[in-house]
């Protein structure tokens, strides 16, 4: 039976529903319709029309309603002025995940003692236009042992951030980035490289006797006039030649690289004096005017620290000139060949009010 009237047009899905669509960033609908065709008597042919998502993100059970249909033939105009503000059909769809595919890369780190390592990803897959979420993958080391080319395992890769929702990941695959080019692997692997160590601190050396003391058996030494380093491991002590220098660092091992050197200087030995100028200040107390170190030796106790007549000053120090100069400290060695003086530095306290509370800073100030 022919339509009589518009009235009674109808519109439908071709075969009741719409098929899934991966995500995309638009709300349009992948759809076939399908009309009763026009009243009888009505000369026009569907052309074309919208079907729309209600949203664009991904979900199930999303809207989908179509609209804006246009037509042809001598009654287009009728039926497109009709049609233009009505929902012609109603149903709902699924906008799934935009599939992602990562390359993921392993990094040499140093020597940390755990097997964590540092997976990236290196290579992907295009997200949607500026869209961008964050990365996340971990990796393990076989062990925690120094070491080239050593076996890394990856776990799951996640996505995080903004838009993530509407992407899952596809297929990971082991890479590396190689002359500026992605380069697949079977398998991933990294180094663990030697870890570097600082020099030795210094005040662990002090010269007794003519004896160098203080270093450890994870220590070498450079003695004078060698050209190659000499296991500590089993010296108890070293025989010292004044005006020589001695170089020590730790020892290169499994997992770290031999250290930074500290340079001991044997100068002449020699006692000398050691003035102290109160710079000025007024001390509550008796204190040495004078004392002695030899050479090599650590200052010690020889410094003593100063109890101000004034509550507003602090003492900041002994120092190697009565303005400026170096601090000198009590676990510095002594590398003085001829007598000398030391300068009393204070400085004045502030008083910053918090809170109810008093809290004390302090700036430098020379006398």
């Amino acid at each position: 039976n022919r339509i009589q009237r518009i009235e009674d047009v109808t519109f439908s899905f071709e075969d009741g529903y719409i098929p899934e669509k991966e995500y995309d960033r638009t709300v349009q609908a992948p759809s076939r319709i399908t009309w009763s065709g026009p009243a009888q008597g009505d000369q026009v042919e569907l052309v074309s029309y919208t079907a729309a998502y209600e949203q664009g993100d991904v979900g199930e059970r999303i809207p989908v309603s179509i609209t804006a249909p246009v037509f042809s033939g001598r009654d287009a105009e009728k039926y497109e002025e009709y049609f233009s503000k009505k929902t012609l059909a109603t149903t709902y769809g699924t906008i799934t995940p935009r599939t992602i595919h990562v390359h993921v890369a392993a990094m040499d780190k140093d020597y940390d003692g755990t097997r964590s390592a540092r997976v990236y990803v290196c290579g992907h897959t295009s997200f949607v236009g500026e869209e961008r979420p964050d990365f996340a993958v971990t990796g393990t080391f076989e062990d925690e042992q120094a070491g080239e080319g050593k076996a890394v395992t990856y776990g799951q890769v996640s996505l995080s951030g903004p838009d993530s929702g509407n992407y899952r990941i596809g297929k990971v695959t082991p890479a590396k980035i190689e002359d500026g080019a992605l380069k697949e692997l079977s398998s991933l692997s990294a180094a663990i490289r030697k870890a570097p160590q600082k020099a030795p601190d210094k005040t662990l050396f002090s010269i007794k006797s003519g004896k160098l003391l203080g270093f450890t058996s994870d220590m070498e030494v450079l003695l004078p006039g060698n050209r190659e380093y000499t296991d500590c491991d089993g010296l108890m002590d070293i025989t010292v030649s004044q005006g020589s220098s001695y170089l020590f660092r730790y020892k290169e091992s499994a997992n770290y690289k031999a250290g930074a050197a500290t340079k001991v200087s044997v100068g002449v030995e020699k006692t000398i004096t050691i003035t102290f100028d109160l710079n000025g200040t007024a001390v509550d107390g008796d204190y040495p005017v004078t004392a002695t170190r030899t050479t090599g030796q650590f200052y010690g106790d020889i410094l003593v620290d100063l109890t101000l007549a004034d509550p507003d000053l602090e003492f900041a120090g002994w120092f190697t000139e009565r303005e400026g100069g170096v601090q000198v400290t009590a676990g510095d060695l002594c590398d003085r060949t001829e007598d000398f003086t030391l300068y009393a530095h204070v400085r004045e306290k502030k008083e910053d009010r918090r809170d109810g509370e008093i809290s004390v800073s302090v700036s430098d100030v020379m006398y």
